[in-house]
């Protein structure tokens, strides 16, 4: 029953001591030791004392982990909270729209860990309806000076679907839905490159598409469910 004999007979071993590394009553590894010799009884102590303590040293080290993850996820709630917290104020606060919306932009691309986030609304102007850049956060404007704002409401509002629910893409290279020259999808200038693409409605009161906040990221699979969220 040895893994590899013929390493046995090169290397002259001729013990075996094999013993069960015991962690809350499940089995998560051996502690195997091979001898050229006979393991005498004081040996075979030693050696199951030794693998005891390395049990002990397993389950404390998962119990360790354990308890700092449960810390970063309070610390990362709490962060979050303050967050929403603050924008809620904010929105009974703050008379400027173009304060509020960029407060909000920075506040979204933060809390989705995105590189850059951009808000665009449809707006109205000498009787042309347009989509406009109004806020952008983690990249310079004139990153986007290359992919201006196309398209109106109604483009908005065909982009996230009769639904008006959530966009997201793990990988725009390689998802098909991706349509690179859709409206709602213009990027910044080739330099920043983008993966993971999410994108949510802004919906009045009435049901109507009016914009939307566009989040990307260079890496894939960079939001989930919980940012969406």
């Amino acid at each position: 029953r040895i893994g590899n004999p013929e390493w046995v007979r090169k290397e002259g071993m001729v013990a075996f001591a094999g013993y069960p590394l015991i962690v809350e009553n499940r089995l998560v590894g051996v502690a195997a030791t091979f001898a050229r010799g006979p393991l005498d009884e004081d040996a075979l102590n030693a050696l199951e004392a030794i693998a005891n303590s390395v049990a002990i040293g397993i389950e404390r080290k998962k119990t360790e982990q354990a308890r700092e993850e449960l810390l970063a996820r309070e610390k990362a709630a709490r962060h979050e909270a303050e967050i929403l917290n603050h924008l809620g104020n904010l929105a009974f606060a703050e008379l400027d729209l173009e304060k509020l919306v960029q407060a909000v932009t920075d506040a979204a691309t933060e809390l989705t860990t995105a590189q850059f986030g951009v808000f665009r609304y449809s707006a109205v102007a000498d009787g042309n309806e347009s989509n406009v850049l109004l806020a952008i956060s983690g990249v310079a404007r004139d990153a986007f000076n290359q992919s201006p704002p196309r398209g109106n409401a109604t483009d908005l509002a065909a982009s996230f679907g009769r639904s008006a629910g959530m966009v997201r893409y793990d990988d725009i290279r390689t998802d098909p839905r991706y349509d690179e020259h859709a409206p709602l999808f213009a990027m910044p200038e080739a330099h920043l490159a983008v993966r993971s693409y999410l994108a949510a409605p802004v919906v009045s009161r009435s049901g109507e598409v009016i914009g939307g906040l566009f989040f990307g990221h260079e890496n894939a699979g960079a939001f989930t469910a919980a940012h969406e969220r």
